[in-house]
């Protein structure tokens, strides 16, 4: 034990308080080493819980269903990224001499002979002649043979053969604007559209949208990868959309998402829960969250501003004790739970947010920083009356 000096001519009129307590303070500290730490350390463990949820598929999501987590609302959708408007030119023979059919800006005509820029050169069958259109259209091989020379590729669109005597014609923009792409024909109707424009041109979907896949586990696997804005943005869920404030998500057994809130405590208990179709959640809040910021350890022993402590571990600490910060017993719940508050007995109760691993143990301090403590605590004169060290822990 590390024995205090004699006080006596501290307690007489030559030291003001603050000198007294400097002189006493730095023959502390010189002697940290010596300081034996007091009573037995104790295991303890913390009862936080997270608010928990799951998420049940029994079908696949369709167009424009919902889930909802708290005030964030997911929508599925069929596509996610935008869609190119596309157009199908069907041949039931071979067109004629001057016949023509019309992509966007540019008229293309069909010629036994070609002559002009644009001209498509009639083949010796209708998928021949379809093919030295297609070349026309993307300015393939061929100039000078299959089509005229001095044909430029189509600007608005793009063309490939299609399945029979067909032709498939595709915006070279995704998005709406590929809607009014004019298709249209003249003439003997042996080569005509469908529609007189390209359709299925579609924008992006918005932030918080989420890419129904080819299964129920799949779109699940899009809609947690839009909750915790991980990879897949643009292409699994809209652009846009951030990490959810509230809650994480990760896959479950079989067709289900787990959710758990962020942070642990009862306040999780009110983020609500909805899904819609064959998605469903088993309760209309996230349940289960705890919050206590209680240490257990039986029959502790401990007072009310007993300390200071250490906390240290063989894992992670609890979220709320941090190593090197002294605590004090704040309040005894029962001989078997107390709480701590950091730096001072009159320091607010320690807000635990999660259990961390491993095994947690508390100690009392015994260190110059764990005296300095004191001293800053208790009465000149309970300092001058003490005798040993560990009379101040």
């Amino acid at each position: 034990m590390a024995r205090l000096p004699r006080l006596r001519h501290l307690r007489k009129g030559s030291f003001d308080r603050v000198r007294r307590r400097r002189h006493l303070l730095a023959w502390l500290v010189g002697r940290a080493d010596d300081l034996d730490a007091t009573g037995t350390a104790q295991n303890f463990v913390t009862d936080v819980q997270l608010a928990v949820g799951v998420l049940t598929a029994v079908g696949n999501a369709v167009e424009d269903e919902v889930v909802t987590i708290g005030a964030t609302v997911y929508t599925f959708k069929d596509n996610i990224e935008a869609q190119f408007a596309t157009g199908v030119l069907t041949a039931t023979d071979n067109p004629d001499d001057n016949d023509t059919v019309t992509v966007g800006a540019k008229t293309y005509r069909f010629k036994t002979v070609i002559a002009q820029i644009n001209d498509v050169d009639i083949g010796g069958t209708a998928s021949d002649t379809l093919d030295n259109l297609v070349a026309a259209i993307v300015a393939g091989a061929g100039e000078g043979t299959a089509y005229f020379t001095g044909t430029t590729a189509n600007a608005q669109a793009s063309a490939a053969a299609g399945a029979g005597d067909t032709v498939d014609v595709t915006a070279l923009v995704a998005g709406v604007a590929g809607n009014s792409i004019v298709t249209t024909h003249t003439g003997s109707g042996d080569a005509t559209f469908a529609a007189a424009t390209l359709l299925g041109g579609e924008a992006a979907e918005a932030a918080y949208s989420v890419e129904i896949g080819v299964s129920a586990s799949a779109t699940l696997d899009n809609l947690i990868a839009a909750i915790n804005a991980a990879a897949g943005a643009g292409t699994l869920y809209g652009t846009g959309t951030a990490a959810h404030p509230d809650v994480s998500a990760a896959a479950g057994a079989g067709d289900t998402v787990d959710i758990a809130a962020l942070v642990a405590g009862v306040a999780g208990n009110d983020i609500d829960t909805v899904a819609e179709g064959d998605l469903s959640f088993a309760a209309a809040t996230l349940e289960g969250g705890v919050t206590s910021n209680n240490l257990q350890a039986t029959a502790h022993g401990y007072a009310v501003g007993n300390g200071p402590f250490l906390v240290t571990t063989s894992g992670t600490r609890p979220a709320g004790l941090v190593a090197s910060i002294l605590y004090f017993v704040k309040a005894v719940v029962d001989p078997d739970n107390f709480t701590v508050a950091s730096g001072s007995r009159t320091s607010p109760v320690s807000t635990i947010t999660s259990d961390g691993t491993g095994t947690q143990t508390v100690t009392p301090a015994a260190s110059s920083e764990a005296v300095y403590e004191q001293l800053k605590k208790n009465p000149l004169a309970v300092v001058a009356g003490a005798t040993d060290v560990d009379d101040l822990l």
